[in-house]
């Protein structure tokens, strides 16, 4: 069986990854690639589509196409744009996964969108299936940006006045290689509370990073274009998405892009659990640089964490460790260790996951216990045993944020193997 991601430029597509993880997964015996198309090529698109036994399809043709299809059904029908074509016999049917990897993007990060109201950014076919998800999720109000506005769309000068609960930028502004660029300011986006963007390359778009500025969560394309990828091959194959697959090829195409493009590694997980250790070891032999948040915070505030703790305060205190971690997540190549407490807040969650992979390292906290300084951590008041209870009330959190977790009870030499091997 013969497939391919068809689009104008496609040098920086993941999609092959992804195809070829399904294709083992499942034991198909099939072929996926690349099928750039040009303008003057695109006359022979009809005889191109019938080379494959399915195609996905990219900007700028998921209008396009449906004039070289039989039939477009479903999603596609409504929107008016397709990104899967099937081969059903001797017909060739477009339909759009775009909407269920959307879908699947809002629920992945936990973002409910019921009577709030929704702002998108563009008007192109990425932009259809985006409202059209949003508006089937319940969204109160959606409302489409375009430069050049018509009918129920704005402008975005018309945007500065408006306020609202996500919003979704589906343009290009921002994607390799032009990254230095966003489609909106912080004045803009300091009227909303979640920021997405479509894009995926880079993962903290100038989009994302303004966002996260500003304290909003934020979220990238990649599980999008995952789930979309798996659903394509759904109707292909006539096998169920495993949403639990999903996420695990979303994490391991992650992991990889990641160390690929220089991304950020976070270490997480408790007091006491190596993570500075562990992460001047892995800077090293990555060839980063390392990096201890709690260390930047003490010089933001020119206090210990002790001092800050006892003078401003624990709400003070996550107030500095997200405004660091907004500072490091605009970097690259680095290794951070954070600290114990960092996955209390979801918002520096989603800046972790947006700017780099997320590595637990889970202890044992009876070993924590039996061996951690507690005199100088304000949290545990010099008491071993709160080390145990502090695990129970996060473990769940290290979990859910991680694309990676490590045991470290063993030694610094054999986690340090096992996260090397994990990155590869």
């Amino acid at each position: 069986m013969k497939y391919c991601v068809l689009g104008k430029k496609l040098s920086h597509s993941l999609s092959p990854v992804i195809h070829a993880d399904y294709f083992r997964r499942y034991g198909v015996s099939g072929e996926y690639s690349k099928r750039e198309v040009s303008e003057v090529e695109w006359e022979r698109i009809g005889e191109i589509v019938r080379g494959y036994d399915g195609l996905n399809v990219t900007v700028p043709y998921k209008e396009k196409i449906i004039s070289a299809l039989d039939e477009i059904r479903g999603d596609a029908k409504v929107l008016g744009a397709v990104n899967t074509v099937v081969k059903e016999g001797e017909k060739y049917v477009g339909y759009n996964t775009d909407t269920y990897g959307f879908e699947a993007l809002l629920r992945y990060n936990e973002v409910v969108v019921k009577g709030k109201t929704c702002v998108v950014l563009g008007s192109g076919g990425a932009s259809k299936s985006v409202v059209y998800c949003l508006e089937q999720a319940g969204a109160d109000n959606v409302l489409v940006v375009s430069r050049t506005p018509s009918g129920s769309q704005i402008s975005y000068e018309q945007l500065k006045s408006v306020k609202g609960y996500l919003v979704v930028n589906t343009t290009p502004v921002g994607m390799s290689p032009n990254i230095d660029v966003s489609p909106v300011d912080i004045s803009v986006l300091s009227n909303f509370q979640v920021a997405v963007d479509v894009v995926y390359n880079p993962s903290m778009t100038e989009f994302l990073a303004l966002a996260s500025e500003q304290g909003l969560y934020v979220a990238n394309g990649l599980y999008m274009l995952v789930a979309q990828a798996v659903k394509s091959q759904e109707y292909w194959q006539k096998i169920d998405v495993d949403e639990s697959w999903v996420e695990q090829e979303y994490k391991k195409l992650k992991i990889n892009f990641d160390v690929n493009s220089g991304n950020n590694i976070y270490l997480v997980g408790m007091m006491g659990c190596g993570k500075t250790t562990v992460g001047k070891e892995l800077a090293k032999a990555m060839g980063r640089d390392f990096v201890d948040s709690d260390s930047e915070i003490e010089k933001l505030c020119g206090k210990s964490i002790p001092q800050i703790f006892e003078s401003e305060g624990e709400e003070a205190f996550r107030k500095y460790e997200s405004k660091v971690l907004s500072y490091l997540s605009k970097s690259k190549g680095l290794v951070v260790a954070t600290g114990g407490g960092i996955v209390k807040n979801p918002i520096n969650t989603a800046m972790m996951r947006a700017s780099g992979s997320v590595v637990w390292l889970n202890r044992n906290p009876q070993l924590i216990a039996s061996d951690c300084d507690t005199s100088n951590r304000p949290l545990l008041k010099g008491k071993s045993q709160n080390v145990l209870s502090i695990f129970e009330e996060r473990k769940t959190l290290y979990k859910s944020c991680a694309d990676l977790e490590i045991a470290n009870d063993t030694g610094v030499a054999e986690c340090l193997e096992q996260i090397k091997e994990a990155l590869r």
